[in-house]
């Protein structure tokens, strides 16, 4: 209902994104960031989070977010425009995917494009069983689930 709610002068937009996280960002990822944001053939972008201080002073099993150690959360995106420019855009973003793997154990689910049960459960961590039995209790038929979503225990 909320998007319903955009003014129609607002244009949508339409992108495919790579997020994850990195304990270690070493020359090599910074070498391949460079090569992947220079000259691409489309509107790109890329948020880095450096997550350190405070956030890593609180217990993972505390909240759902479970990265709770230093490093740096990515966010690299990839814009384009209906009806062919998707293809594009999903290389680009596989491409640099394939360069620069993320770490296996988390992710900035705020910043996470359509994913797999496996990436989210991934995402959460140790902490996703915990998650799946509130869901089970405040939303066991699964209305919530157009998110990185989490399956009801």
């Amino acid at each position: 209902k909320l998007e319903q709610m955009t003014p129609a002068e607002i244009p949508p937009s339409y992108e495919e994104h790579y997020s994850g996280f990195f304990a270690e960002f070493d020359g090599r990822r910074i070498e391949t960031l460079a090569q992947a944001f220079t000259n691409p053939q489309l509107p790109v972008n890329c948020f880095l989070i450096h997550l350190h201080g405070a956030v890593t002073r609180v217990p993972a099993t505390a909240t759902p977010f479970p990265i709770r150690r230093e490093g740096i959360a990515i966010d690299a995106a990839a814009y384009w425009k209906p009806p062919h420019g998707q293809p594009a855009a999903v290389q680009w973003v596989e491409s640099l995917k394939s360069k620069m793997p993320a770490d296996q154990d988390g992710d900035y689910v705020n910043v996470m494009d359509r994913v797999s049960e496996s990436e989210v459960r991934r995402a959460y961590g140790g902490n996703y069983a915990r998650l799946q039995h509130l869901k089970a209790k405040y939303d066991p038929e699964n209305q919530f689930s157009l998110n990185q979503n989490i399956r009801p225990a």
